[in-house]
């Protein structure tokens, strides 16, 4: 998962394991706050579960600490 800080807003990107794809799908959101404000994933929809699952994932990571900004 790779983060980088725009100003106010976080993106988030990373790859999300899927049922669908052998590999998973690469994801990439924009965070403002605590919302999402813009994604992209390689599925091809907006919103995919695909993006609330790394959501979920970059807010874990938040909540312990782990997250550092690239």
């Amino acid at each position: 998962m790779i983060v980088r800080k725009l100003g106010d807003k976080v993106e988030v990107e990373g790859t999300v394991p899927a049922r669908c794809s052998l590999s998973g799908f690469k994801v990439k959101i924009v965070l403002e706050g605590v919302r999402i404000v813009d994604g992209k994933c390689e599925c091809g929809s907006y919103p995919c579960q695909h993006i609330s699952k790394l959501y979920v994932r970059y807010m874990r990571y938040k909540n312990e600490n782990k997250v550092k900004f690239g």
